[in-house]
Formats: C-alpha cells, sequence, structure tokens
C-alpha cells in the first residue's frame, strides 16, 4: 500500500551536492554582514541587493557563513538566496540521495524562491524533477528547460509514484551507521548489505517490532532500526520583524546598541532628526526600535514623536566653491558624491544636502553617498523635480560615477541597469522611503 501525501524530502535536500558544494549566496536587499551568527555580532560590510558571496558551511540557526575579506563571516539566511540547509556538517563525508524527485501535486514552477513571483511554467503531478541541491526557505532549486527555477519543496516526493500517481509521504530521515540489508516486507529475514553505511535515508515514518521503512532508489525497502539513527530536519529560524506604534525622531546624534543597555554593542546610530519605527518597549530607559528588520535599542531620552527643525549649522562650503546653507557633511565627501552636489546644485538650484554621517550602512560614512533634499516634496511639481533629477542621474551614471540612485521608494542600479527602477518595501516613513531627497551613491575613484 503506497501512502499519499506532501512531503519534507528531508533525505533529498541532504545530497551530495547540498552538503560538498555550497556555492554562492544572493543577497534580496541590502543586508549586514556580520563577525557571527547573532544580531551582537558586529557589523564589518554590507551585501547590497543582487550582489553574491560565497557559502564556506552549513546555515548555523538561520545565519549563513560566508566568505568575505578572507575570513568567515555571516549573513541572516532570510535576507539571501540559494543559502543550503544541511543537517551536517560537510566533513562527514554523508551519501545522500540522488537529485531526482517527483511533484506530488500540480506545482508551479517560479524564477525566485518566493511566492511574490510570477510563476514561468506549470508541473502536474508525479512530474520527475533535478534537485541541484539548493534550497532557500521553504523553495528548492530544479533544472528547468536550458536554465533554472523553483519549486515548493513540500510538494515533492523522493520516491516514484505508483501506477496510480500516489506518492510516499516523507516525515524525515535516518542515517545509515552500518551496511544494511535490504527487505522489500517487514516480515521478510531475507536480505543483502545493499546500503553502504553513512548513507542519507528519507523515512516513511512506518515501523515495525525492529524494522523501520525507507526510501531506497526509488522504492520502498525495510531496514533495522539499531542500526540507523534519525536526523533533524529542523529548518533554520527566519528572523521576524516585531510589530511597531509609530515613528520617533532622534533629538541628536544617538548610538543604536543591540540590547537596552551602555554594555551592548554599538550596531549604529542615529543622525539628528533621523527616524525609527518604535516597538513600545522601554527597558532600563531604552526604547527597542527596528532597524533593518531587527529589534534595536536607543536611549528613550533622545528620542521624540516631533520631527525636529532641519539642522542650519554655518553654511559649509561645497566642491566649485558652492555656498550651500541648510547642507552637512558635505566636507568629507569623496570626489565623485561633490561633483553631484555641484550638478544638482548648479542645475536645479537644490541648496539643502547631506552628505557624510554615521550610519549603518557604510555609503555615508564613507563619503561616497549625498541625500539632495526636495522642498515641498508632496506637490506634484516638486515630485515631478526629483524624477527629473534621479533621471538625469541615471542616464549619465557613468560619466558621473553613479553606483544607484533611490527617489520616491523606487531604487536604480547600474549594476541591473536592464530592470529599470525598482519598488521598494515601505520602510514606515517619507524619509526612510525616500520621498523627500534623492539618495545617490556614488563609486570610488
Amino acid at each position: 500500500m503506497v501512502v499519499t501525501g506532501s512531503v519534507a524530502i528531508a533525505g533529498i535536500a541532504l545530497s551530495p551536492m547540498a552538503i560538498a558544494d555550497f556555492g554562492a549566496v544572493t543577497a534580496t536587499t541590502a543586508v549586514n554582514i556580520r563577525t557571527s551568527p547573532s544580531l551582537r555580532g558586529n557589523v564589518v560590510g554590507v551585501l547590497y541587493t543582487g550582489q553574491k558571496l560565497t557559502q564556506v558551511a552549513p546555515i548555523t540557526n538561520g545565519w549563513v557563513p560566508v566568505s568575505y575579506g578572507g575570513q568567515t563571516r555571516y549573513i541572516a539566511s532570510a535576507y539571501l538566496l540559494g543559502a543550503k540547509l544541511t543537517a551536517v556538517s560537510p566533513a562527514t563525508n554523508d551519501k545522500g540521495t540522488t537529485g531526482q524527485a517527483w511533484t506530488t501535486a500540480v506545482l508551479n514552477v517560479r524564477p525566485f524562491a518566493s511566492i511574490n513571483n510570477t510563476p514561468i511554467g506549470l508541473l502536474q503531478k508525479g512530474a520527475p524533477v533535478t534537485l541541484t541541491g539548493l534550497v532557500s526557505g521553504q523553495f528548492s532549486q530544479i533544472t528547468y528547460g536550458d536554465g533554472l527555477a523553483w519549486v515548493a519543496t513540500s510538494y515533492l516526493s523522493s520516491a516514484k509514484p505508483d501506477s496510480e500517481g500516489n506518492t510516499t509521504l516523507i516525515v524525515g530521515s535516518v542515517r545509515a551507521k552500518t551496511a544494511l540489508a535490504v527487505r522489500t516486507a517487514a516480515g521478510d529475514d531475507t536480505g543483502a548489505a545493499d546500503i553502504p553505511g553513512g548513507t542519507v535515508l528519507p523515512t516513511t515514518g512506518r515501523k515495525s517490532t525492529s524494522l523501520t521503512e525507507v526510501v531506497w532508489q526509488n522504492a520502498r525497502v525495510w531496514v533495522t532500526s539499531y542500526w540507523v539513527e534519525a536526523l533533524s530536519n529542523s529548518s533554520p529560524s527566519v528572523p521576524t520583524v516585531p510589530s511597531t506604534i509609530g515613528t520617533r525622531y532622534a533629538t541628536t546624534d544617538v548610538n543604536v546598541r543591540s540590547g537596552p543597555g551602555t554594555s551592548y554593542s554599538i550596531v549604529g546610530s542615529l543622525p539628528q532628526g533621523g527616524e525609527t519605527q518604535v516597538t513600545g518597549t522601554v527597558t532600563n530607559g531604552f526604547a527597542a526600535v527596528v532597524v533593518d528588520g531587527a529589534t534595536r535599542w536607543v536611549s528613550a531620552q533622545y528620542l521624540s514623536s516631533t520631527k525636529p527643525a532641519p539642522l542650519n549649522p554655518s553654511p559649509p562650503v561645497g566642491g566649485d566653491g558652492l555656498n550651500l546653507r541648510g547642507s552637512s557633511g558635505l566636507a568629507g565627501l569623496e570626489p565623485n558624491a561633490r561633483n553631484i552636489v555641484n550638478v544638482i546644485a548648479s542645475k536645479w538650484g537644490l541648496t539643502t544636502f547631506y552628505g557624510v554621517r554615521a550610519d549603518p550602512l557604510p555609503d555615508h560614512p564613507s563619503g561616497h553617498a549625498v541625500d539632495a533634499m526636495i522642498p515641498n516634496y508632496r506637490s506634484a511639481s516638486q515630485n515631478a523635480l526629483g524624477w527629473e533629477i534621479a533621471s538625469y542621474l541615471r542616464a549619465n551614471a557613468r560619466a558621473l560615477g553613479v553606483q544607484y540612485v533611490i527617489w520616491d521608494q523606487k531604487i536604480w542600479n547600474i549594476a541591473r541597469d536592464k530592470e529599470g527602477w525598482r519598488s521598494m518595501a515601505d520602510r514606515g516613513g517619507d524619509t526612510a522611503n525616500h520621498k523627500d531627497h534623492v539618495h545617490v551613491t556614488t563609486v570610488g575613484l
């Protein structure tokens, strides 16, 4: 009798390819690179949307070890595509199942590992697929036509369907502690040492007095329970975004910490006037805020529900002698960024720019980024002005040394020029969504 249903195919996820060859991971958004697999790990860099790094070890509690600067660093798996889930270390050299699998239902084929993109095809129930070994969240990568695509893992089976199209329900996986004799039925006492020791086998969960049913070479067989050990099928935890109650503004430059106290590490900072989302929790005088989708802490006394007036320091001098009142951080800009200020100020008459400032991302602190503030940005005419500036920067990106531009909750990157302006997630406010300023990040000379 064949058991029907969906499948976790833990055995397939543990194929030799998934264990021995980790390959590259790709960022789905700008995400921090840390020194340890924890939100308390120091931020040493940023992987931007579409950029890749090499995964060097199995996922650890929702964090992907990558090679960065010649050292092992960590990135949250929720923001990566292509990270491989594995239950064992590559050093164990386990012999996993092959990459063959079958669909247990009519199944969408997608270009990326997410339900938020349009399917590019449809597989019928019982259709065979070939897995590459890459797993991202609840999706597995398959070969499709002349390329690669993604399908939901829960609708795959490692056992070939029977004549009626039914597939075996896999509930976990076991590893052979020694060579195993294969029995075609629970009461069959005969068998040969057909399964090599160390092999990872999907299991149906069915057991007799001393035997366990597993899937071997696309068939259900029985092996001695004593000589197999269960493997964990738990997926890495995915960081969740805490709920928030509103926006607060920094009344001065203030540190952002990993915990509620000065003994916790500094993971970034908010500039005066910078906005953040608060959760409503206050501990030891520190307010819990949400930064990059994670809970952080800021001294509550430096947060206000009222947006402060813009800074108006003594007017700095921009490149080529431009006197820009109301601007700040221009003196430390790199040449390409200083030139952007001069171009926008002279061509469109804008006077308020923000350059070098503290920020968890490296663009502004390094002097490679500029925010060109758009006055009365909510009006149709000023919104059009912002788009005129943003479009000019895109059209002249190579001449001006522009890496990417953000305006009106849209982003354009020179490396992904063919995709045009891409929508960004709602970050909770006009400044965070880049509706009141055009952000420009430049390349270094």
